[in-house]
């Protein structure tokens, strides 16, 4: 288990260094943003458990969902490009 969400790590330090915080403000900030992150994440696993395979079910549907709606959309703003450059395809 991680201490903060996926890509947050990685640009927390150098950001906070750029916007010049005070390192004790800081590792506040972190330390508080880990625990509620940890608090988050473990009260999930919790609630869920016990209710695993029906979870995996839901998210399964949702994730074929996810996919029409991106194909959909990936066609909508491909068709809508075509159509504002003038591009016919091939002759």
């Amino acid at each position: 288990m991680t201490a903060a969400p996926p890509g947050e790590a990685a640009g927390a330090g150098p950001l906070a260094g750029v916007l010049q915080m005070k390192w004790r403000k800081f590792v506040l900030y972190n330390f508080l943003g880990a625990g509620l992150w940890v608090s988050v994440i473990s009260t999930v696993g919790f609630v869920f458990g016990k209710n695993w395979d029906r979870l995996l079910g839901i998210l399964r549907g949702a994730n074929e969902l996810l996919l029409v709606a991106a194909v959909v959309t990936g066609l909508y703003l491909w068709r809508r490009y075509r159509k504002g450059t003038g591009d016919k395809g091939p002759r």
